[in-house]
């Protein structure tokens, strides 16, 4: 394995596990353990607790079964990878524990293509490498990422409930997305045409992704796949 690989299996292992060691810097408390009985420390702390912290003070939430992990998309930014509340609840007479990890809809489309972008650097490049035309190509590039930031203004009244601190009526909203999409965009399209000639044998794993629509689900799933 080459040190270009090396390197982004290392960026794959920590895009997959950092966001989830985000504490508060402030933390001057011990974490309590979730019992039915009580579960005010949550109460009171949302969003201070790291999703590792919660493990290492709960460990048997990793693999009972009657924990069940849920990524809270309306939370901030600050409080992604962090507890935002623990819920009991009683069925068939089994104590049931939900406890909400914070994300955010527009740091996990971030972080989602960031992953892709990874990924598929392993895919060995074109022997001839292709020639990217620069004023054209760029230039489709700031249409399509201009698209798809007009397709939030257009369906606002949707996004408005999935995207969090998100000011619908002011344009800076508006440019941060763009700016993301515009960085995905490039970076995707042009390891992909590096890559053109090689994809052709990558397609049969494509179904083994198919159903990964969020990063923050997905790395959730990965941490936690004997219960999800």
């Amino acid at each position: 394995m080459n040190k270009t690989k090396l390197t982004a299996g290392f960026l794959l292992v920590l895009l997959l596990t950092v966001p989830w060691f985000n504490l508060d810097s402030n933390n001057e408390y011990s974490i309590a353990k979730v019992s039915q009985e009580d579960v005010s420390f949550y109460e009171i702390n949302p969003c201070k607790i790291s999703l590792v912290s919660f493990l290492i003070s709960n460990p048997e939430s990793s693999y009972q079964n009657h924990y069940y992990f849920r990524s809270d998309n309306y939370s901030s930014i600050k409080c992604f990878g962090r507890v935002t509340g623990v819920t009991v609840l009683e069925k068939g007479g089994e104590t049931q524990f939900y406890i909400s990890v914070g994300t955010n809809s527009l740091l996990n489309l971030l972080l989602q293509g960031v992953f892709w972008i990874t990924l598929l650097t392993f895919i060995p490049k074109n022997k001839t490498p292709y020639v990217i035309r620069g004023k054209s190509h760029n230039i489709i590039l700031l249409i399509t990422s201009y698209f798809y930031t007009f397709s939030i203004y257009a369906e606002s009244r949707f996004y408005e409930k999935n995207l969090y601190i998100f000011e619908f009526t002011e344009l800076k909203s508006y440019f941060l997305t763009f700016i993301i999409f515009l960085f995905l965009s490039k970076n995707l399209v042009e390891i992909f045409l590096n890559r053109s000639e090689n994809f052709l044998n990558y397609l049969p794993y494509i179904f083994l992704s198919a159903g990964l629509s969020n990063f923050s689900d997905a790395s959730l799933g990965i941490l936690f796949s004997e219960k999800l």
